[in-house]
C-alpha cells in the first residue's frame, strides 16, 4: 500500500498494467473517491503525461453519465488521480452473469450515449469505450462511463494517428473500432465511441462479444470484415 496526503487508502480494487487503482476514504470533501496511481514507481514521464492528460480532458465534462474527476494529486514521483466514487461495479462484473433483459440494456445504453454525446460536444474521443469503462449500479440504474486514459481531442486525433501503428493493447480488443485497429484507411472520430458502444450492447443482449476469437489478429480482422451472428 501507499501514502496519500488528506486520503485513507483502504483497499485495491483493480491492478493492471500501466495503472492500480484503490477505494480510499477523503480527510476532506466528498467521503468516498477512488484512487488511480501509475503502477510503475519511477517518475515515467509518459505515465506522468498520460495521467494529466486524462484528468485535464476527463474534469472538462460535467455529465451525470461521466466519472466525476476531483483531482490530480503528488504522490511522491508519482501522480494520483482521484475521482467520485459512486458505489457501483462495472457492467463487465454484471455480464459475468450472462445477458440482461432488455429494458435493462437499453436503459444502460441510452446513458451511455448521452454521456458520450456531452464528451463529443467538448470535442473529445473516448477511445475505449467497453464494459469494463462502465459503471452500473443496478438499484438505482445509475451508469458511468470512466477511464479517459486513452481519450484525445479530435483535432489531434490526426498526429496522434500517424505515431500509433495498430491497436493499443490495453484497448478491449473486443469492442474495439475497425478504424482504431490502424489496419484501414479510415480516420478515427468521435463515430469509434459509437461502434464500440455498439459491440458493448450486443454482449448485454447476446451474453456473449459479437466476435470470439483466441487470436488477437483473428479478431481485428473479424471487426473489419465480418458480421457478428443476428441476435
Amino acid at each position: 500500500m501507499f501514502a496519500l496526503p488528506g486520503y485513507e487508502i483502504e483497499s485495491q480494487i483493480h491492478r493492471g498494467p500501466r495503472s492500480s487503482v484503490f477505494r480510499a476514504k477523503a480527510l476532506r470533501g466528498p467521503s468516498r473517491v477512488i484512487v488511480k496511481l501509475s503502477t510503475d514507481t519511477s517518475a515515467d514521464p509518459t505515465a506522468l503525461l498520460r495521467f494529466r492528460n486524462e484528468y485535464r480532458l476527463g474534469s472538462s465534462i460535467a455529465n451525470e453519465h461521466v466519472v466525476r474527476y476531483l483531482a490530480l494529486e503528488p504522490c511522491g514521483a508519482r501522480v494520483a488521480l482521484v475521482e467520485e466514487d459512486v458505489g457501483a461495479r462495472s457492467l463487465a462484473e454484471h455480464l459475468k452473469a450472462g445477458a440482461m433483459g432488455l429494458e435493462a440494456a437499453l436503459d444502460v445504453a441510452t446513458k451511455v450515449a448521452r454521456g458520450l454525446a456531452d464528451v463529443h460536444a467538448h470535442e473529445v474521443i473516448h477511445r475505449a469505450v467497453h464494459p469494463g469503462n462502465i459503471l452500473f449500479e443496478e438499484a438505482s440504474g445509475r451508469t458511468q462511463i470512466i477511464d479517459f486514459a486513452d481519450a484525445t481531442l479530435i483535432r489531434q486525433q490526426a498526429e496522434r494517428r500517424a505515431r500509433q501503428r495498430g491497436p493499443s493493447l490495453n484497448l478491449r480488443l473486443a469492442y474495439i473500432s475497425p478504424e482504431q485497429t490502424g489496419r484501414t484507411d479510415r480516420e478515427v472520430d468521435h463515430r469509434t465511441d459509437f461502434y464500440s458502444l455498439g459491440a458493448t450492447l450486443y454482449h448485454m443482449l447476446a451474453g456473449h462479444v459479437p466476435f470470439e476469437e483466441d487470436d488477437p489478429l483473428a479478431l481485428v480482422h473479424a471487426h473489419i470484415a465480418r458480421m457478428p451472428r443476428p441476435l
